[in-house]
C-alpha cells in the first residue's frame, strides 16, 4: 500500500505579550489547525484512509465505522470476528490456527497444527509442544 501525505496547513495566530514596563508587543505564533488527511492508493484509485476502506483494490465509501475491516474480499466487524487466512471466523478474543480455525486464546491453544483446550491457564505452545509457564514467585 502506497501512502501519500498532504502538506500540513499552518495558521498564524497572534499573541499579545506585556512586558514588565507595561509595553505590549504582538508576536506571531504558528499553530497547526488540523492534522493532515492520509491518502493511500487502492488498486488504481486514491482514497482517504479512515473515511474509506480498501478491499482487494475496491474502495468502499464511506467506511461504516472503524471496526469494519477486510479479509480477502469480505468485509467484517473486528469487534466480533477475525480474519484467519482468507476466512472470516467468529472470535472476539480471537487468534488464528494454521490459517483455518479461529479460537479464543484465553481458553484454547494452537500447537503443532492442532487446536486444543488449554490444559492449564498458564499453558502456551513452545516448539510444537504444550508448556506451562512457571508460577510467579511470591514477593517478600
Amino acid at each position: 500500500m502506497m501512502h501519500i501525505w498532504v502538506c500540513i496547513v499552518m495558521a498564524v495566530a497572534a499573541a499579545v505579550v506585556t512586558a514588565e514596563n507595561g509595553n505590549e508587543t504582538e508576536i506571531a505564533t504558528p499553530s497547526v489547525t488540523k492534522p493532515p488527511p492520509q491518502i493511500a492508493l487502492c488498486g488504481s484509485r486514491l482514497y482517504l484512509v479512515g473515511e474509506s476502506l480498501c478491499c482487494q483494490g475496491d474502495v468502499i465509501l464511506p467506511r461504516p465505522n472503524v471496526h469494519i475491516q477486510c479479509c480477502s474480499e469480505v468485509r467484517y466487524d473486528s469487534r466480533y470476528y477475525i480474519c484467519c487466512g482468507e476466512n472470516v471466523v467468529f472470535g472476539k478474543h480471537g487468534a488464528c490456527c494454521e490459517g483455518k480455525w479461529g479460537y479464543d486464546d484465553r481458553t484454547h491453544l494452537c500447537c503443532g497444527g492442532k487446536l486444543m483446550r488449554k490444559p492449564h491457564p498458564r499453558a502456551y505452545c513452545c516448539y510444537g509442544r504444550v508448556c506451562i509457564k512457571p508460577a510467579p514467585s511470591p514477593k517478600q
